[in-house]
């Protein structure tokens, strides 16, 4: 009877540890890139979707936080999906930025779509990885933040898998920018005739003596007034 009863509970205590890694494996939240790997040339512009997959729960946003080595990589652009009806992003020191929202909080977005595509350009021959930068309890990287009152992380970042891209060809030379100014004559000659000022069309004015004039002529005003005041008298 000990025996059966132990074996009862064994049963039960097995069948709920399952249903509960059944039940989060079922609402666990998904972010790839697509396509995960590819072989490009330097100086090659490729894109990368960010797919993400909500398994069926309602949402109310997901951020993707995405690295990259920027001496081998460089984001050219940025197109926004459709899945959700909001969404920006930010670049900084290799890290990418999307997040994309709902509207209001009536609203959800349950399903599988696209996040954002990103094209990426290569710049040196090599292998270039795109990591989604996860770390769980976290709330300022990677989530997909189910529609509760918790905003309850539905992602599992052991999950995430990374991409990565061969690339081949030269290093891709980055020019760099010559400053010259204008003289005011329509050809630029890389210098300049006196101190120049900024009119209100935004176009550069050379300095001359007759901007000197214009200062002066208020003065000139005041002084002229105080003289006809001061012939009223002698016209009486």
């Amino acid at each position: 009877m000990i025996k059966k009863t132990y074996l009862s509970w064994l049963f039960f205590l097995a069948m709920t540890f399952l249903s509960l890694v059944y039940s989060q494996a079922v609402s666990a939240a998904t972010l790839e890139f697509s396509p995960a790997t590819g072989s490009y040339s330097t100086n090659e512009n490729f894109n990368v979707e960010i797919k993400v997959d909500t398994s069926s729960q309602d949402t109310q946003s997901t951020d993707a936080v995405i690295e990259f080595d920027t001496t081998l990589l460089s984001v050219e652009n940025v197109t926004y999906g459709s899945f959700y009806p909001t969404v920006l992003h930010s670049e900084q020191n290799g890290k990418l930025y999307i997040s994309g929202v709902v509207n209001d909080a009536a609203s959800v977005k349950n399903g599988a779509g696209t996040l954002a595509t990103v094209s990426f350009k290569g710049l040196t021959a090599g292998t270039a990885t795109l990591s989604f930068v996860c770390t769980t309890g976290r709330t300022d990287d990677s989530n997909v933040s189910k529609n509760d009152l918790d905003a309850t992380d539905l992602l599992v970042c052991s999950s995430l898998v990374e991409g990565s891209y061969t690339l081949s060809g030269s290093t891709v030379s980055t020019p760099t920018p010559t400053s010259t100014t204008n003289t005011g004559t329509g050809t630029d000659t890389g210098t300049t005739t006196g101190t120049e000022y900024l009119d209100g069309s935004g176009s550069t004015i050379p300095a001359t003596g007759f901007t000197d004039i214009i200062a002066l002529l208020p003065k000139m005003l005041m002084g002229l007034i105080f003289i006809a005041i001061g012939l009223i008298p002698l016209l009486i």
